[in-house]
């Protein structure tokens, strides 16, 4: 299925993480629903930050901005990605399984 709104793409492929309920220990991202039970577990790779996304080949969580580039093209980006060593990794958007998906965090005062 292909999306006509990029945006409306890019939204959909974001893990809102409530920073309530959710937290990390030990090297370990563990998301939390609202009624308190445990959704799934993530390794970290990187320290969270604004630039952290979640590998949809190994689920573990690393800052994209420390990645070792392989191949810049006109469309991508190909990397490798630092988690599983997966070489083929790339930034495009539309494709029917990215590579990474974005974490945003939604925050409670």
């Amino acid at each position: 299925m292909r999306k006509e709104n990029n945006q409306d793409y890019q939204n959909y492929h974001k893990m809102e993480i409530d920073t309530d309920m959710s937290y990390v220990k030990n090297g370990v991202l563990t998301v939390v629903n609202s009624n308190g039970l445990t959704i799934k577990n993530y390794k970290m790779i990187h320290p969270m930050s604004h630039n952290s996304v979640i590998c949809n080949h190994c689920d573990s969580v690393y800052d994209i901005k420390k990645v070792r580039v392989r191949h810049r093209y006109n469309d991508c980006t190909e990397f490798v990605t630092p988690c599983c060593n997966y070489e083929h990794a790339d930034d495009r958007k539309i494709k029917s399984k990215p590579d990474f998906e974005k974490l945003t965090f939604k925050l409670y005062h």
